[in-house]
């Protein structure tokens, strides 16, 4: 009987701990988290920029060609 009252007794203080190893964790995933977003987002712009890039070549390419090609 005295082990049940002594774990009652003790049960916020056991949660508390508990409670606060898992905010601890949480917060660690969460700044992960946070620089991976931030990795993301700088790949997308660099993407966007050599797509950007991509196509101006493309379109100057088919300039080029079609100035090329003999007219018909």
């Amino acid at each position: 009987m005295q082990d049940i009252e002594y774990i009652i007794a003790h049960l916020p203080e056991n949660l508390d701990a508990r409670f606060t190893g898992v905010e601890h964790k949480l917060a660690g995933i969460r700044e992960v988290q946070v620089q991976h977003t931030k990795r993301f987002d700088a790949l997308e712009v660099r993407i966007d920029a050599a797509e950007a890039r991509l196509s101006a070549e493309i379109r100057d390419l088919r300039q080029l060609i079609e100035e090329r090609l003999p007219k018909t």
